[in-house]
């Protein structure tokens, strides 16, 4: 049996080439393990692309658990950042303020989670931190006013000239 191969020239063999990883990676911590009512803290998200291509829209969305709110938004409960890339193996990291409310169950732990999603990995990546509130209540103080009165000075002054009364 004979077997008869048409040739077509020379033609390299092309090897096709591997898909290129895509990953990301998500920690966050707080500032604090044990934290009192009324007190704030940070949290820190850092997201890493530890893939092998670039990651475009980069979307960290932290939701709060009732009890905490973000210190400059305090009626939001979801914060969210937004990078348009993220090269390979950069970092990118995300802080806010936040505070434990009085409404906190004492001596619950409060778990609070972020997760990242990318236009390449539309699946969410997610991490949390814990905080653990305390019996311990910090008291809120009004604010003080920034006004001294000067010293040795009359609260008023006396009325003098047409409108004087005697």
């Amino acid at each position: 049996m004979l077997a008869n191969f048409a040739s077509g020239g020379n033609k390299s063999c092309e090897k096709s080439e591997e898909p290129k990883d895509k990953e990301i990676e998500i920690t966050k911590d707080a500032s604090v393990s044990e934290v009192e009512v009324n007190e704030f803290f940070t949290y820190t998200i850092n997201v890493k692309n530890t893939g092998e291509v670039d990651l475009t829209n980069v979307k960290v969305t932290d939701t709060l658990p009732d009890g905490i709110i973000a210190a400059d938004q305090p009626d939001e409960r979801e914060i969210s950042f937004t990078v348009d890339e993220l090269k390979v193996g950069e970092t990118q990291e995300f802080t806010f303020d936040a505070q434990v409310t009085d409404s906190a169950q004492l001596d619950a732990e409060l778990e609070n989670i972020a997760c990242v999603v990318t236009t390449e990995l539309p699946e969410e990546e997610c991490d949390d931190a814990t905080v653990q509130v305390s019996e311990e209540t910090i008291p809120i103080e009004p604010p003080v006013d920034k006004e001294e009165p000067v010293k040795d000075q009359p609260e008023s002054l006396p009325v003098t000239g047409p409108e004087a009364v005697a």
